[in-house]
């Protein structure tokens, strides 16, 4: 009976670590797309700092906005839908306490382009501690 509890407990571990890693490389395959289109380019260092503070939208709020709408977080109008960022965001972060406390605070457009509203969410979601969807950060960006 134990071996069998113990078989169970490392199925659900290696089930979580798999969603973790579709979402890890779901992300990074959104920015790498994102980031090959000259019209959502946006340079790596910029993109760091506007996790942490107020960047100009017009310097990386396309690429934002691009990694946004590929990532089912927001539409491409700017608007967000709660119900698709709560699913989006349950993709990648499997506490649904955790969830409801991003779309609760995230979840209502901040900005009167969809540039500005891309990168409000952008840092919105970065404000909530350890609550991306991923690990994985910009080659870049990992020092």
């Amino acid at each position: 009976m134990k071996t069998f509890v113990w078989f169970v407990c490392v199925l659900v571990i290696l089930a979580k670590a798999n969603a973790l890693d579709k979402a890890t490389t779901k992300v990074k395959n959104v920015h790498e797309a994102c980031q090959a289109d000259p019209g959502t380019h946006a340079d790596e260092y910029l993109i760091e700092r506007a996790r942490m503070e107020q960047v100009d939208p017009k310097k990386v709020g396309l690429h934002t906005l691009c990694m946004n709408v590929h990532a089912g977080l927001q539409k491409e109008n700017g608007d967000i839908d709660k119900d698709d960022l709560r699913r989006a965001l349950s993709e990648g972060i499997h506490d649904s306490a955790k969830v409801e406390a991003i779309v609760a605070d995230c979840g209502v457009r901040v900005g009167d382009t969809p540039e500005e509203a891309s990168v409000n969410l952008f840092r919105c979601i970065f404000g909530h501690e350890n609550a991306y969807v991923h690990e994985w950060k910009p080659p870049m960006i990992h020092s």
